[in-house]
């Protein structure tokens, strides 16, 4: 009778580690469906310049932004500094006519008018913003929309100007 206890020990302990392996080798592969496979990053020939800005009454800056890369822009995030030392961290709100996608609080714009238009190679696209302290320097970092429609950041090309509003 002893035999027979001992031996039943070791098949649940057996059965213990089987089934420990098989949970684990499930969280494995359900883990792998949820992590994507490759990184969604924007090309590296996406270049985005302010052109011109103009400072008008009432706490408003007129941005115009110009393609100067290879491949289309969706948009962009807009942030400022009232300092030309200090790192731009406050956004800008688009004013005005702008994209209904736009989100103002957070100084995202998406090219067009009513509907996502990106702006092409070597095109302008002209912007009202409005802004609540003095603008010492302005950083554009540019946007694309992946094929899932979310939002991929050019971080390689972020520029930053001074402007003196």
């Amino acid at each position: 009778m002893m035999k027979k206890k001992g031996a039943s020990e070791m098949i649940a302990y057996v059965l213990l580690i089987v089934i420990g392996i098989s949970v684990a080798f499930l969280v494995y592969q359900w883990l792998r469906l949820q992590i994507p496979t490759q990184l969604e990053k924007c090309p590296e020939d996406v270049k985005i310049i302010i052109k011109d800005y103009e400072c008008m009454a009432s706490n408003e800056i007129n941005l115009i932004f110009q393609n100067k890369g290879f491949f289309n822009i969706d948009g962009v995030y807009v942030r400022y500094s009232d300092t030309s030392e200090g790192v731009p961290a406050k956004s800008l709100r688009p004013s005005g006519v702008s994209n209904s996608l736009t989100n103002p609080e957070r100084g995202f714009l998406y090219f067009g008018l009513g509907i996502p238009n990106p702006l092409t190679p070597d095109k302008t696209y002209n912007q009202t913003f409005s802004y609540t302290e003095s603008i010492k320097k302005v950083q554009v970092q540019s946007f694309i929309l992946s094929d899932k429609n979310k939002i991929v950041l050019c971080n390689e090309n972020t520029i930053t100007d001074k402007v003196e509003c």
